[in-house]
């Protein structure tokens, strides 16, 4: 099941990605990766499945060092529209998102973002290689994203 989790991150379609990912929860109920895959997949394509939220912030609960689960509770309150939980999240777990997954870097920029700190969202987006994200996520942070032939 992590294999088949970690595999379908690659494919560009989330919404495939996340029909996979249920398929394997009938078979690996309560399987951790996979519980934070549906939850992730969920809540980047805005599917308003409360599920995502509940099980993004029982990760969280349950190992709340994790960065990628901390990221995963800042999306599901970013997507609950809480932007100031979302960076108060983002923010209790330290400064090394520049360094993190560019999931993390995705939802970091677009939280800092959503609280009016353009400047810093552009900053985090412009580190990020914007064609390798999927297309949701670059539609989170394309207001920060620089314009093609941009030098800021």
């Amino acid at each position: 099941a992590r294999e088949i989790s970690r595999i379908s991150r690659n494919l560009d379609d989330l919404q495939s990605s996340l029909s996979a990912v249920k398929r394997l929860m009938e078979f690996q109920p309560g399987e951790p990766s996979l519980e934070f895959e549906f939850a992730y997949l969920s809540l980047m394509l805005d599917t308003r499945e409360p599920k995502a939220a509940e099980l993004a912030e029982r990760l969280f609960s349950e190992d709340s060092k994790n960065p990628e689960r901390r990221m995963l509770a800042a999306l599901a309150q970013h997507r609950q529209r809480n932007f100031s939980a979302a960076l108060e999240l983002m923010e209790s777990g330290g400064s090394g998102w520049t360094n993190a997954s560019p999931r993390c870097q995705v939802v970091y920029a677009s939280v800092l973002g959503a609280n009016n700190q353009r400047a810093a969202a552009r900053e985090a987006a412009r580190r990020l290689a914007a064609a390798k994200l999927k297309p949701q996520e670059r539609e989170l942070i394309r207001p920060w994203l620089p314009e093609p032939g941009d030098s800021r």
